[in-house]
């Protein structure tokens, strides 16, 4: 299972083929490792291919695909525009021929990203860039067919997603018959088999997919257990969905949190309980406006760059913020009552109502909603 890497390698050579390789270890390890250390890693790492800038060493091409590879990290992150500016500036970076098999870097994140922020217009226009027949049958070609497959699912198309993610498998026996793929296909698979209304062919998928967890309760599980509950009792499904929750948002993946609190609210509402379906649904929409331009209800034309918190500003008035407040402020833009924030930290309801206090004065926000999205490396957590 990829993990989170070290310091950042020094590399004598970065060719075709080492490219293709930083490309295939960094899409791995996104997949299944913690979104922070990876993105100090990158960040550490493009800013030393930058630095030689001018070295035959560092071609433009080796540049653009660590700043894509980036993207994939803050989506994770839930900072989709970010994701969205590293992908283009990419793209700017090289001519789209000459990207090679790697072409398909760019358009997974910027797709990826249209698709958090309910952009579905952009993504089904990224999805019809041409990529070379020879990027499928290279680690990316899964990747690709995922991230279409996730914006088929966004648009209720479960049977063209459902195709994609099996698609997803026999790229994988192809360029690796002998081991696990790093691209969860079966668990988007089953995702798209509930929306078919065939639940016994989405509990088998899932069913196989388990083993490969290996017993970790990492972001892979939480997603897998996001998919699980919608294929499970009524009676069972809250309690499950609430520790996808919990894993999901422990292990920062902000976007997949977002759906597994709207799911929750739609299991509540099932069982009648109005009041807990309300404050899911309500966490959900918070949550949702941290990372997506066009908040639930909210006209295109009033994105978020319209809105009153959550940008620029406020973001640059965070130098001002305490360690402490800094903690406090960073877990209530991502959703986080008080009462999980106090347990979290090890302080008291009260101490937290402070911090939050002192928090909205020294950004200029009136509410939780209004808070900017800080950057989980910066606050060390207990």
């Amino acid at each position: 299972t990829p993990v989170a890497p070290g310091p950042a390698p020094e590399i004598d050579l970065l060719d075709d083929t080492s490219l293709a390789m930083v490309a295939v270890a960094m899409t791995a390890a996104i997949e299944s490792a913690e979104p922070e250390p990876l993105a100090q890693w990158s960040a550490a790492f493009l800013e030393d291919v930058r630095a030689d800038a001018d070295d035959v060493r560092c071609p433009p091409v080796c540049r653009a695909l660590l700043a894509a590879i980036r993207g994939a990290v803050r989506i994770r992150l839930g900072d989709v525009r970010a994701a969205d500016a590293e992908a283009c500036a990419a793209l700017a970076e090289v001519e789209p021929g000459d990207w090679g098999i790697l072409s398909g870097v760019p358009t997974i994140v910027r797709t990826l990203a249209a698709v958090a922020a309910g952009r579905l217009d952009d993504a089904a226009g990224h999805l019809e860039t041409s990529m070379p027949s020879e990027m499928f049958w290279t680690m990316l070609g899964p990747a690709y067919l995922s991230a279409r497959g996730r914006y088929r699912l966004a648009t209720g198309s479960h049977s063209l997603a459902l195709r994609d993610f099996e698609m997803c498998a026999d790229a994988e026996r192809q360029w690796h018959p002998d081991q696990p793929g790093s691209v969860m296909w079966r668990v988007g698979a089953a995702e798209a088999c509930v929306g078919l209304g065939d639940h016994s062919r989405a509990r088998e998928l899932l069913a196989e997919h388990q083993p490969l967890l290996g017993g970790r309760r990492g972001r892979a599980y939480g997603e897998w257990l996001r998919v699980r509950a919608a294929t499970a009792s009524l009676g069972t499904r809250p309690a499950m969905l609430r520790e996808a929750v919990e894993v999901l948002r422990k292990h920062d993946d902000q976007v997949a949190a977002a759906r597994a609190l709207s799911d929750l609210g739609d299991a509540h509402e099932a069982r009648g309980e109005r009041r807990e379906a309300k404050r899911a649904r309500r966490r959900a929409s918070h949550l949702v406006r941290q990372f997506s331009e066009v908040p639930p209800g909210e006209p295109v034309h009033q994105a978020r760059e319209g809105r009153p918190g959550g940008g620029r500003a406020a973001a640059d008035d965070a130098s001002e913020l305490s360690d402490a407040e800094r903690r406090v402020a960073a877990l209530a833009a991502r959703g986080y009552t008080n009462r999980e924030i106090a347990d979290r930290l090890y302080i008291t309801m009260s101490t937290v109502e402070q911090h939050l206090t002192r928090s909205y004065r020294k950004l200029k926000v009136t509410s939780r909603a209004d808070l900017p999205f800080l950057p989980m490396a910066d606050v060390a957590l207990n």
